[in-house]
């Protein structure tokens, strides 16, 4: 028989439960200054999540430990900095090494409205090189105006083994507008969830039977939102999202499908995946939702063994995005989204 202790653990079983961790804002810095400093990070946890928006001005990354900036060495010669990179999906860049910046590029002048968001996940271990995964969309494709989406894919590394404890968005040029901004995110492998978390759940809802239509809203309008949906079908289907029921030519994308690139402009809706892919379907989604601006996207794609990783804009700049309508779509029509499928919103903002 199975034997309790008192708070109902089982016999022999540890007092200890695993860390129930989430994101915390630990540094941010907004508005029009040039550069944006965080300041000395709150906590230094072994996990970062950084949310970076720029709008109207390129924008560089530099970090350091003890509360100093590292901008030290020549740029090229012995900097400490080195990242590598796609842009648009072209051709992937040779290394850029020794820098003593990291080039996360931005808002120029192509069109006044030109903005990138940047989301960025790496590892804050003390006594290792600092590892960065980052993902970028901005509103001004190669030297196209009218919101056309671009994307930048990049590994970066900062050689410093100490402890990130402080950051710094700025431009070599250029005036940031007001919306502009760096937010610095940690976890930490073994804290318990005191705090407040960053991203709120705004909207949680499963399918309780197969159905054409799959649609979640009205959530809260926040700045950032993140955006997992899993689609329960195995059949041969792409889902297709939009936003607050707008089913007009809003959409711009740009991606790579299982290795090809693909532009598709003045679209009705953002196409996540391919016709001919089987197996269940899983999309993580990250959005720059400023009610004012073209709304930026990034996400990723996986269904059965294939996978896409896209850019997107939104152009609607009279509203933010509140609600979400998603359809599966065959080769030979419109099908039905799988029972059990899911849809969750989280947002966040300063």
């Amino acid at each position: 028989m199975v034997e309790y202790l008192s708070g109902n653990r089982i016999q022999g079983s540890s007092t200890k439960s695993p860390p129930q961790t989430s994101w915390k804002v630990i540094a941010s810095s907004s508005g029009t200054s040039n550069p944006n400093t965080t300041g000395t990070f709150t906590s230094t946890p072994e996990n970062v999540m950084i949310l970076t928006t720029a709008f109207e001005a390129d924008s560089y990354l530099r970090f350091g430990a003890g509360g100093t900036i590292d901008d030290t060495g020549t740029n090229g010669t012995d900097g400490n900095y080195c990242q590598r990179m796609i842009e648009d999906f072209n051709t992937d860049t040779t290394d850029q090494t020794l820098k003593n910046f990291l080039q996360v590029n931005g808002g120029g002048s192509l069109q006044s409205n030109e903005g990138i968001f940047n989301f960025i996940t790496g590892v804050n271990v003390n006594g290792r090189e600092k590892l960065f995964e980052v993902q970028s969309a901005n509103n001004s494709y190669g030297t196209a105006t009218g919101d056309q989406a671009g994307t930048y894919q990049r590994q970066m590394k900062w050689s410093n083994t100490g402890v990130m404890n402080i950051a710094r968005m700025y431009s070599p040029s250029g005036t940031y507008t007001s919306d502009s901004e760096i937010i610095v995110l940690g976890a930490d492998n073994t804290e318990g969830d005191t705090g407040t978390n960053f991203w709120e759940l705004l909207e949680e809802k499963t399918l309780a039977s197969a159905n054409s239509d799959f649609n979640i809203g009205d959530f809260a309008e926040k700045k950032y939102l993140w955006i997992q949906i899993h689609d329960t079908n195995t059949s041969a289907t792409r889902n297709e999202i939009q936003f607050n029921s707008i089913t007009s030519a809003n959409y711009n994308l740009i991606y790579e499908r299982n290795g090809t690139r693909a532009i598709e402009n003045g679209q009705t809706k953002l196409k996540m995946g391919a016709w001919d892919w089987t197996g269940e379907c899983f999309h993580n989604i990250f959005i720059c939702n400023i009610s004012t601006k073209c709304k930026l996207i990034v996400w990723q794609t996986a269904k059965g063994t294939n996978r896409t990783v896209g850019s997107a804009t939104f152009t609607k700049t009279d509203q933010a995005i509140k609600s979400l309508q998603m359809k599966a779509n065959s080769s030979g029509g419109y099908t039905t989204i799988g029972a059990g499928s899911t849809i969750k919103v989280w947002g966040g903002q300063l």
